[in-house]
């Protein structure tokens, strides 16, 4: 009886000596998915966070300065688009409101003109030049990738608009790293210089059916190669195979623009 118990002992640290090198292998594994999971998941976590930070303090200032807010709503009862609209709106709906910039006309793509003026502005003060563009390409990749409308001609104008704005947004952040501003004293300054950009610099788009958005470029722009397709694109073409084009032809919808244009004038 002793002898059998002898042998079911050799034959258990036989086999525990023939796993070992398995069972540590096991253990490394574990280690590096662990190392794995954390470096993905922190980052995004980090970047997830910044950009809802951004989110927020953009929401505020729309709040404050145009007494409602597209992107976070802050107020039960927001400014609403009831007045006609204005050569400048393009025909959407406006109204007006009382800020720094004295009496002002608000409408829709007008404060979304801000939105992406005073996030690249902060974007671009807080990680730098090259950090904010790519943030907001991501951004554009993003909006236009998961588009469950599809990717029409007029999203690709509005995509322009936003990358111009951006870029004004940028040339902000630089002006107030140049005066050595810090802290709250920044981003009241950031604040400032994008709400008078919106309504005095020339170079700031308030609508994408300004002709103007015609001549630019997305590659001049900082952002090469931004979907002008998504997956929602191919299903209605294979939806409508002998339905309208998903995209007007470019000579028409330049001549539709400048029409346009010569109205605003």
């Amino acid at each position: 009886m002793a002898s059998i118990l002898r042998d079911l002992q050799l034959k258990h640290e036989r086999r525990t000596l023939e796993s070992l090198p398995y069972l540590l292998y096991l253990a490394a594994m574990k280690k590096r998915i662990a190392w794995i999971v954390i470096m993905t998941v922190v980052p995004l976590i980090l970047v997830g966070g910044y950009v809802l930070s951004v989110v927020w303090r953009v929401s505020v200032q729309e709040q404050t300065n145009y007494g409602r807010s597209d992107l976070i709503p802050l107020s039960l009862r927001p400014q609403k688009y009831q007045a006609a609209g204005t050569t400048d709106s393009f025909g959407q709906k406006t109204y007006r409101f009382e800020n720094a910039e004295g009496n002002v006309i608000v409408w829709r793509q007008k404060l979304n003109g801000f939105q992406h003026v005073f996030g690249s502005a902060l974007a671009c003060y807080e990680l730098g030049d090259f950090l904010a563009d790519k943030l907001f390409c991501a951004n554009e990749f993003a909006e236009f990738t998961f588009d469950w409308n599809g990717v029409e001609e007029g999203d690709l104008l509005d995509r322009k608009k936003d990358l111009a704005n951006n870029k004004i947004g940028r040339s902000i952040a630089e002006e107030c790293r140049h005066l050595n501003l810090i802290g709250n004293s920044a981003e009241e300054y950031i604040a400032r210089r994008c709400l008078k950009s919106v309504e005095h610099n020339p170079l700031f788009l308030a609508h994408c059916r300004d002709i103007r958005v015609l001549a630019l470029s997305e590659a001049g722009l900082g952002c090469p190669g931004l979907p002008k397709r998504n997956i929602f694109n191919a299903i209605k073409d294979l939806i409508h195979p002998h339905g309208d084009r998903p995209f007007y032809n470019r000579a028409i919808d330049r001549k539709q623009l400048t029409s346009l244009s010569r109205n605003h004038q």
